[in-house]
């Protein structure tokens, strides 16, 4: 089977195929210009391995919390492949992606997403499962969630962004994974087990927004300025 997979929620940009038994797997920090990066990535990955993109026979992508404009980019690119040559779609959680990536850590996992302006996205794991919801926050937010553990690791690489803040309400014992890793195989794999349960996206899917945008929020400004 070959799966295509990309993700957009940061300023790297992934993009990975499987083809038979065989992963590629490209990164490159792409500093959130997706919309210049993505389409000639893709096409680059496909040429590479001798694949025509009209041969894919599933596509998978992260679909946030994350960058809104890398969203939307990852989003618009796959979902326009998927429409015009027929080829189902999966997307996932960017956290429960990065989660996965360090699940053999025995206790609570935080994965966090730059939010910018001091807040992250971020949700709770223990022992590889989700006990909250998706949250938009600053460090200090949390702080009553985590009151009864002792020790956590912080995982993603804006993770150090968030620890100077969040030790100062956090008095246990904290570890810090901030590398960049590779996830596109770990993607096309969590994809692959969505698509054989038949969670398959829908067309009218889209990406996942906890923050409203810049352009909304000054919207609703202008709104309520002018009632």
């Amino acid at each position: 089977m070959n799966i295509l997979g990309i993700t957009t929620f940061d300023d790297t940009l992934q993009v990975a195929l499987k083809k038979e038994d065989f992963f590629y797997n490209t990164i490159i920090k792409a500093d959130f210009r997706h919309s210049v990066s993505l389409v000639p990535l893709i096409q680059e990955t496909c040429e590479k391995n001798e694949i025509k993109i009209k041969d894919l026979n599933l596509l998978s992508l992260t679909r946030g919390p994350g960058s809104f404009t890398g969203l939307r980019i990852g989003m618009a690119a796959l979902k326009g492949i998927s429409v015009a040559l027929g080829i189902d779609m999966v997307s996932i959680s960017s956290l429960d992606l990065i989660q996965r990536s360090v699940n053999f850590y025995p206790g609570i996992i935080l994965p966090i997403i730059d939010a910018r302006k001091q807040r992250f996205y971020t949700a709770i794991y223990e022992n590889g499962k989700k006990i909250s919801d998706e949250m938009d926050i600053n460090a200090k937010d949390i702080e009553e969630q985590l009151k009864p553990y002792s020790k956590i690791l912080l995982t993603g690489q804006d993770s150090i962004k968030f620890l100077d803040e969040f030790k100062a309400s956090f008095h246990g014992e904290i570890q810090v994974d901030s590398q960049i890793r590779s996830y596109g195989q770990l993607l096309i794999e969590y994809a692959l087990e969505m698509y054989e349960k038949g969670q398959i996206d829908d067309i009218g899917q889209g990406p996942t927004y906890i923050r409203k945008s810049e352009a909304e929020i000054n919207r609703l400004k202008k709104a309520q300025i002018t009632t």
